[in-house]
């Protein structure tokens, strides 16, 4: 349509639908799938992995005391006083992860636009992924907890470092095997 503006004719309108509509229909016939679907899949859900440590994250997740509902944000001085957490979860109203805010940049008094003050969710964690992982994530990541969230990405925890089981060492696993 742009280029219909640019140049002023209607020439190239019925060319350039055309090229649209055969790379529509040939990336849907090689490709049954969106790249977002796909991504999720590798990225986010890792639905064929098994924990090679027998370790689900859903037996170590600690569900926080507050998560704050960005379209029903909580009384800020309460919240200081009664949550010693140092990071919240914000979700919407399908508690889907928003992002993190951080204890040391909540200012009562200037909470206006909560969104500005979220840290983007790094380092999400799927309840499928192994604690070996979740130990990668957070070195990877340099957080001692990451956020954790189920298949739709909605928010159901942190998972901390101090509750991940020890890594195994080769030697370990070589004298529990003899």
């Amino acid at each position: 349509f742009l280029v219909n503006e640019m140049v002023g004719s209607n020439q190239l309108m019925l060319p350039l639908i055309l090229v649209a509509a055969i790379s529509f229909f040939t990336t849907m016939y090689f490709e049954q799938e969106s790249i977002y679907g796909v991504l999720s899949k590798y990225v986010l859900i890792h639905p064929e992995r098994t924990p090679e440590d027998g370790i689900t994250l859903i037996r170590l997740l600690e569900v926080p005391k507050t998560i704050i509902r960005a379209s029903a944000p909580p009384d800020w001085n309460k919240l200081l006083t009664s949550d010693p957490s140092e990071e919240f979860a914000v979700v919407d109203d399908g508690k889907i992860l928003l992002g993190i805010l951080r204890r040391n940049r909540i200012v009562p008094d200037k909470m206006d636009d909560l969104i500005k003050l979220l840290d983007p969710p790094t380092g999400v964690l799927s309840m499928r992924d192994s604690a070996k992982h979740a130990r990668a994530a957070c070195r990877i990541f340099s957080r001692d907890s990451l956020p954790v969230v189920d298949s739709r990405f909605r928010f159901r925890g942190f998972v901390t470092k101090a509750q991940l089981p020890p890594e195994r060492t080769e030697e370990s696993s070589q004298s529990a095997t003899h």
